[in-house]
């Protein structure tokens, strides 16, 4: 194998003569490396040897953290001098991530990062697949999707597949842009070059299964289930039935023709009409009669997620689920068919906090404490969803409980709804507590998560006059103290903005604020002392003057990274940026600091 001093014509002469058993065998972690650091290191190579010297990475084994970084870093040194080996580079990258030969995670701390690299045309198809690949909720924020977004618009003549399935995936777990439309998911490539093929090769070789179609045609299962029985009888009036669109249509057709549907769960679940009728008319006591028998009797899962798609149709948790996915959490490791159990969490139906405690949330909390980051995350996402569905249907409902028939007895905790919100809380800042101790101060996923859940609470509580002041866990209101991700920072400030402009003058309107003068004096405080610290550089009163220009924000670990990047890009000297031009920065593409640092500019020099 060549040496790092090596010639570029000499090492080609060499490659080319060992690709084919290289292909054959893979290389070993030493030889591996060795080409690495020549890719990496020597600038003498041209485009066709670095192409050549990619194709013959093939490990014999999964590639290591340093490696990663390594070539990286690399990337984001030449990604504007020479993007076309960028642009290998990251089909290498994508060839190998998506046989697992790369670990994911690896990757995802880059994402943002490589969101912002998208500066040529031969970069956008293997960089999107690249982003593709990684792009999941703890991936994707404001920032990230932003400027996915605004490369899309930018680049509206090069549409490429990649970039289609990039856009695609993002819109998952981030709203689009009004002027971005993708109306249906775009079909993923078929063709795989050889490269490809072998990487596919040494990857079932080392033991490691690689799912390659990832989207699996659940109509080949559900055309096993037994058939409703309307659908049998091909005469009029039930042949009309396949050609109804909606509910409005289907509640015509019903009305006029009289036609009579089958309460067999099987049957109802195993139809678009059937689901549609359901929605439209609600479970009968004979269809929940037959559903209760059909789950006991071990469901299959393709029962089950019929079940959770109805249960998000009728936006109200069947009894007899709730039943099923207590028994089911009581042995769940927290690793299979997450997505399921977190889709059934937000809507469980329970008599009061004690029944959802019990039956719920313990097991969820021991799963919690023993997962990963991922999973907290996860867990905490799925229970904030319940707490919106606590709020905005259920005590919705049981304000206008003339309109609406409760499925099964009407729930105790709706005879005291804000003490139960309240306890679930409690319970949720329980959780948020575990998590940042268990992973640390720095778990950027874990202060995220918890700053969403805080939002979320703030907008229940503004639309719904709920009278109440959960304040933040102090953990995740200082976070911006040392975290070294300027989103987390500025997603914290930008909540502490939302307490001051918009509850603690919800609670001063309702006449109240005597009744939570300690939480409003603690986010006044915290306010306070963040903006000093920040700003300033101090944490407690200060005789130096408001207006100075901060040399502390400019330095802080979490937020010098974002302003040198942008000055760089801008050709300004950081340190010699004015204040105003500094507060521009930030509140362009760090809204929630600068947004912050205004009001508590604004707001002690009114005082």
């Amino acid at each position: 194998m060549g040496k790092k001093n090596t010639s570029p014509e000499i090492l080609s002469k060499e490659l080319s003569g060992i690709i084919n058993d290289i292909w054959k065998n893979g290389l070993t972690e030493d030889d591996f490396c060795k080409l690495i650091n020549i890719f990496i290191q020597n600038d003498d190579l041209d485009l066709v040897q670095r192409k050549l010297i990619l194709e013959c990475l093939v490990p014999q084994f999964v590639i290591k953290e340093k490696i990663v970084n390594d070539l990286i870093l690399w990337y984001f040194s030449k990604y504007i001098e020479d993007p076309e080996s960028c642009a290998h580079l990251m089909s290498w990258v994508a060839a190998l991530t998506e046989c697992k030969l790369m670990e994911r995670c690896t990757l995802e701390k880059f994402y943002g990062q490589l969101a912002t690299t998208f500066q040529s045309e031969c970069l956008i198809n293997a960089l999107s697949r690249v982003l593709k690949m990684i792009t999941n909720k703890n991936t994707v924020n404001n920032s990230t999707a932003f400027l996915i977004q605004k490369f899309y618009k930018c680049y509206h003549y090069h549409h490429s597949v990649d970039f289609k399935l990039l856009l695609w995936e993002v819109n998952k777990y981030h709203a689009l842009d009004k002027e971005i439309t993708l109306n249906s998911q775009p079909n993923e490539r078929i063709k795989r070059s050889d490269f490809e093929k072998t990487i596919m090769k040494r990857a079932r070789m080392l033991g490691i299964e690689i799912q390659t179609d990832d989207v699996k045609d659940e109509n080949l299962i559900v055309g096993t289930l037994p058939k409703p029985e309307y659908a049998e009888d091909c005469a009029p009036p039930y042949k009309e039935l396949t050609k109804i669109a909606n509910a409005s249509e289907l509640g015509l057709y019903t009305r006029k023709l009289w036609i009579e549907f089958p309460e067999n769960p099987v049957s109802l679940l195993n139809s678009r009409i059937g689901m549609i009728y359901l929605e439209l008319f609600g479970p009968s006591e004979e269809f929940l009669v037959g559903l209760k028998a059909l789950i006991t009797s071990k469901p299959s899962l393709l029962v089950v997620k019929k079940l959770s798609e109805l249960q998000n149709r009728l936006r109200h948790g069947l009894p007899i689920v709730t039943h099923y996915l207590a028994r089911f959490l009581v042995t769940w490791d927290g690793l299979n068919e997450v997505q399921l159990v977190y889709d059934l969490v937000k809507w469980v139906h329970f008599d009061d906090f004690n029944d959802l405690s019990s039956r719920i949330l313990v097991p969820l909390s021991r799963i919690y404490i023993c997962s990963n980051t991922e999973s907290k995350v996860g867990i905490l996402n799925a229970l904030s969803s319940l707490l919106i569905n606590m709020v905005t249907v259920h005590m919705k409902r049981f304000q206008e409980q003339s309109k609406f028939n409760y499925i099964g007895r009407r729930p105790k905790w709706l005879d005291h709804p804000l003490d139960t919100f309240n306890k679930f809380c409690t319970m949720m800042k329980s959780l948020i507590m575990i998590g940042l101790v268990l992973d640390g101060l720095d778990s950027s996923s874990i202060i995220l998560e918890a700053v969403k859940f805080y939002n979320i609470i703030i907008t229940l509580q503004l639309k719904y006059k709920l009278i109440c002041f959960i304040t933040p866990l102090p953990p995740v209101m200082h976070a911006t103290l040392t975290s070294l991700n300027h989103v987390v920072i500025s997603e914290v400030c930008s909540l502490i903005v939302r307490y001051k402009n918009e509850v603690i003058p919800f609670i001063d309107s309702i006449g109240r604020a005597q009744d939570f003068s300690a939480d409003i004096e603690f986010i006044n405080e915290t306010a306070y002392h963040l903006y000093n610290y920040l700003w300033h550089g101090y944490t407690s009163g200060s005789p130096e003057s408001i207006g100075r220009s901060s040399e502390k924000v400019r330095k802080h670990p979490g937020v010098f990274p974002l302003v040198e990047f942008l000055s760089r890009k801008l050709k300004i000297n950081p340190k010699k940026l004015k204040k105003s031009d500094l507060l521009l920065m930030l509140s362009t593409y760090a809204d929630g600091l600068g947004e912050f640092i205004n009001m508590m500019e604004s707001s002690l020099n009114d005082g």
